[in-house]
């Protein structure tokens, strides 16, 4: 009999069909042992354009469920509708549409989990690909014990959201994803922390992330106001008054500053990640 993991992917109308196409065929052609069976769980957030209507319907019959949503909702609602649509899977794995899971993601993420029963959230390292350049470099999130994930927060996320894998029993203990526009990964780790469960990362990069010339645009005023109002929320129910604020702070003037400051800051080893190196 087979065992099941779940894969929770929501797409919108902005996401391009090509890249779609890439991220789902990463999931299809993920290396597991025998026994172990892929469903993926696709959030359609809203009307899309009909390129990536005809993307969508060609892998139809390969995912295991698709959930059209009449409106755009944001990624946090549309996670918790495909949470609350999963069957019998015992690890749910995040992946965005326009990335790429190395084929022995899965595997590697559920062999450490399972050697590990005290981990709840499991995340891996990354090759971030810069989208029009010749530039890839592998970054690592730190591998940290869970008091000092409480301690590093306010620095930077202990894990990167779409490369984790969740054990189930992390949303039956928390019930779901916060619903924070553009930064319901941050309030999640929070709520993690806050009721006592355990992150780790891989050291290895098993996940591909572009870094396309937009990115720093959806950084804006909004996301970065909001975000500094999470980091500010989370901290105080952690820590109380603390001088971690200091960083939440920091990150939301960087936002403010020209976007070729900010575009030297993130390709910076001030970074609160260890860039191990290009490849």
């Amino acid at each position: 009999m087979l065992v099941y993991v779940a894969v929770i992917m929501s797409v919108y109308v902005k996401e391009l069909p090509e890249l779609f196409a890439r991220a789902v065929e990463s999931i299809l052609a993920q290396e597991v042992n025998n026994g172990i069976g892929v469903r993926l769980y696709l959030g359609v957030d809203g009307p899309v354009g009909p390129e990536l209507d005809q993307m969508i319907k060609l892998y139809e019959d390969r995912i295991y469920k698709t959930i059209r949503f009449e409106k755009n909702r944001g990624l946090a609602p549309v996670l918790n509708d495909l949470i609350l649509a999963l069957e019998d899977e015992e690890f749910v794995f995040r992946m965005d549409t326009d990335d790429v899971s190395y084929k022995n993601r899965f595997q590697r993420q559920l062999k450490f989990l399972d050697e590990h029963p005290n981990v709840d959230i499991l995340g891996t390292s990354i090759v971030e690909v810069v989208e029009g350049l010749d530039s890839r470099r592998v970054v690592h999130f730190s591998r940290e014990s869970e008091r000092s994930v409480r301690r590093y927060i306010a620095r930077g996320v202990p894990v990167a959201h779409p490369t984790v894998c969740f054990r189930r029993s992390v949303f039956k203990k928390i019930g779901g994803y916060p619903v924070v526009r553009n930064n319901e990964d941050i309030a999640l780790w929070f709520l993690c922390l806050r009721n006592g469960l355990v992150f780790e990362n891989l050291r290895e990069p098993l996940y591909e992330f572009t870094v396309n010339k937009d990115f720093l645009c959806r950084r804006g005023f909004d996301k970065a106001f909001t975000e500094f109002i999470v980091y500010s929320k989370g901290i105080w129910l952690l820590h109380g008054f603390t001088v971690d604020y200091f960083f939440p702070l920091a990150r939301f003037v960087l936002r403010l500053l020209p976007r070729s400051v900010q575009e030297v800051a993130y390709g910076s080893r001030l970074r609160p990640r260890e860039i191990l190196k290009d490849v």
